[in-house]
């Protein structure tokens, strides 16, 4: 059997707490400090639900 290279990407959902005025302002801010972040996993300490996968492509390469 032949065998190929994917690539899959995966969706990761954290619930985590945000400080802010409001709920709109907490789910507006929420992504900027993540990306922000140099460690957003340790920053946010949230707790995942899980991983899905969400895409698979062809991989280049070999």
């Amino acid at each position: 059997m032949a065998k190929f290279l994917v690539t899959l990407e995966e969706t990761v959902r954290y619930t985590v707490e945000v400080e802010a005025d409001n709920q709109l302002a907490a789910e507006e801010l929420a992504p900027d400090i993540w990306a922000a972040s140099e460690d957003p996993t340790q920053d946010f300490l949230g707790e995942g639900q899980g991983v899905e996968v969400c895409f698979s492509r062809p991989s280049a390469g070999r």
